[in-house]
This record gives structure tokens, C-alpha cells and sequence, in this order.
């Protein structure tokens, strides 16, 4: 099935357009030597693309389009549909706060499901829920049951690891 550039308000031809003007932006400059410089060079990036650069399809930059299409100056990140490339970042954000270990509990769907000292029960942070599982690995006492015979035997060849389970995280250490 064909899909025109127009059926969905130029969605494709938008995509192909940022990943040229990416490419065009990017081409010559160094890689970021710490994260100010990164932060700097996108924000350059997300004005130029917006403000500066002219869509090799249309001939005008996406703020130009904006304004022809709904008649005023595009605001920092619009909601209405347009080329407007939205940019801004999450001051929110703090690395700390992702577990890499954390599920997907079933009960909430959030990704707070982490497992417990226990080893065989998993916690839901986010809505308490705390879930089993159907084999365990351990016997209660710290003893590994149940392990999958591949596991068995890269435990065996790994230079006698055994793996140690603490709150949402596993560890590693040797006999």
C-alpha cells in the first residue's frame, strides 16, 4: 500500500526532511566534549532547523509554513500539526532515579516492580502489589534452586561466581 506525503498532513516527507537537515547540521561539526556543549549544539540545531533553513520541498523553513498556515508566529512548541521541529528539555530528569532493573508490574503497569532480598518476591514501588514466582530461586536460605541448566553451567565454567541478590540488584562475587 502507497501512503501519500499529503494523507498524513506531510508526516513523511517532514521525517525525511529533518533526517536531511540532521545530516546537513551535523556533517562537519566535532563530537560534543561534555554534556554543555551537547546541550548548546542541539539547542543551535532546533532554531536553525525551525527558523533558518529552508525545506528543499517547499522552499520555506518551518516557521514560515506555520505562519502561512495559521496566519500568526509559531509558538515555542506548537500543538497544532506543522513541520515546527518540538524541542525542550526535561529538568526533571535525574539519572538516579532510573532502576535498570525494575519490571513492569501488571497490577499498575508502571516500571516499578523490583525484587526483594528474598530473591522469590517482587514489589511494586509505585502500588505495593507484590507478586511470586512460580519456581523460586532460592530455597529461603540463601541456597540457589531451580536454576536452568544453561545458567548451572555458566556458573560452573565461570570461575566459581555464585550470584548474590540484594534489593534490585544482583551481584556478582567470587568464592
Amino acid at each position: 500500500m502507497i501512503i501519500k506525503d499529503e494523507q498524513i498532513g506531510g508526516g513523511i516527507a517532514g521525517m525525511k526532511e529533518f533526517e536531511m537537515a540532521w545530516q546537513e547540521y551535523f556533517k562537519d561539526k566535532l563530537n560534543p566534549k561534555n554534556d554543555e556543549e551537547e546541550k548548546k549544539e542541539l539547542e543551535e540545531f532546533h532554531y536553525w532547523y525551525n527558523h533558518i533553513r529552508k525545506q528543499s520541498d517547499t522552499g520555506k523553513t518551518p516557521a514560515e509554513m506555520y505562519k502561512e498556515i495559521y496566519g500568526k508566529d509559531p509558538p515555542e512548541n506548537p500543538i497544532e500539526q506543522s513541520r515546527i521541529m518540538n524541542f525542550g528539555w526535561d529538568e526533571d530528569y535525574d539519572k538516579e532515579e532510573i532502576n535498570l532493573l525494575a519490571r513492569c508490574c501488571p497490577e499498575c503497569n508502571g516500571w516499578g516492580l523490583i525484587v526483594t532480598e528474598d530473591v522469590n518476591v517482587y514489589e511494586c514501588d509505585i502500588c505495593g502489589a507484590i507478586w511470586k514466582r512460580l519456581k523460586p530461586l532460592n530455597d529461603g536460605k540463601g541456597n540457589m534452586i531451580n536454576i536452568p541448566e544453561k545458567l548451572k553451567k555458566l556458573i560452573k565454567e565461570g570461575g566459581g561466581f555464585e550470584a548474590e541478590a540484594k534489593k534490585g540488584e544482583v551481584k556478582l562475587r567470587g568464592k
